[in-house]
């Protein structure tokens, strides 16, 4: 803009209508001149910019795309291999197909209780959903326990209910030794839950005899549930319960001892466990 009116108002107004540079009179026309050459070359260079950015943008979508794609990928293959392996477990225990799926359903809703009321606990729904998966291989260390102790219908002797124990060592052994996934996190929940989900919190589990909070949140999630499940499922040596009663043997400490914390979220969620136990039945 070139004009003879100097005052900052009409200058205000020039630069509010969007002209770039204000040249007031008497003027060289060089000067404008070279202005309006480097306005170009601004101008210009700035749409150079725009248009790097476009594209490394549009690059990066693309990249972000096929890693987004490739992560899918491998999360699905970390599913399969855990399912195949939680199915080799079960298929020895004379368990259903629908018993991994209970199971799995029923540590990601009492975990999603427990990180809704417990917010120090520090749970996330990402690891909520890595340690529903983790939860799928807690009894792996049974693919070692010979099948007269394992499949015994009566009582076990104090010599077999040792070497029923040694499930949890021997699981998370074959978890640190044979399983190598890309997701590290959930190697590291794997290992803990099977070596942890029988630890109670007053510290008379085992195989560590942990206590308290020693005991990890995902390990403590799974130790319920499984007792959970183990009471309303039909076992060799004993016909299911029904919910309520599982319910008041948990409550009640009969089935060892949990936090009251976790058996506050386990109150909340009472109602939840029942509909995934009936609709993923053993029947």
């Amino acid at each position: 803009m070139i004009t003879g009116d100097g005052t900052v108002e009409y200058e205000r107004k020039g630069y509010d209508c969007g002209i770039v540079s204000y040249i007031k009179k008497p003027f060289s026309a060089d000067a404008v001149k070279l202005l309006v050459d480097n306005m170009i070359k601004m101008f210009r260079y700035k749409g150079q910019l725009e248009l790097m950015v476009k594209n490394q943008t549009e690059k990066l979508k693309e990249q972000n795309a096929a890693l987004k794609l490739m992560t899918e990928k491998q999360k699905h293959m970390n599913e399969v291999i855990i399912d195949a392996l939680s199915n080799i477990v079960e298929f020895r225990n004379l368990e259903s197909e629908q018993h991994i799926k209970r199971f799995r359903k029923l540590s990601v809703c009492l975990g999603t209780c427990v990180m809704k009321l417990y917010p120090e606990y520090e749970l996330t729904e990402e690891k909520i959903e890595i340690i529903g998966w983790a939860s799928s291989m807690h009894d792996i260390g049974k693919i070692v326990i010979p099948d007269n102790i394992i499949l015994k219908a009566g009582k076990l002797t104090e010599d077999e209910f040792e070497v029923i124990k040694s499930h949890t060592t021997k699981g998370a052994e074959i978890i640190e030794k044979t399983l190598h996934l890309d997701n590290k996190e959930l190697c590291q929940y794997a290992y803990d839950i099977a070596r942890h989900h029988h630890e109670k919190y007053d510290g008379k589990g085992y195989p560590d005899g942990l206590k308290g909070e020693d005991i990890s949140i995902a390990a403590q999630i799974v130790s319920l549930v499984d007792v959970y499940d183990a009471l309303t499922s039909k076992r060799v040596y004993k016909a299911a319960y029904e919910t309520e009663k599982a319910y008041q043997i948990i409550m009640n400490g009969k089935s060892g001892s949990f936090s009251s914390k976790l058996l506050n979220a386990f109150t909340e969620v009472r109602s939840e466990f029942e509909k995934i136990i009936k609709e993923y039945s053993d029947d």
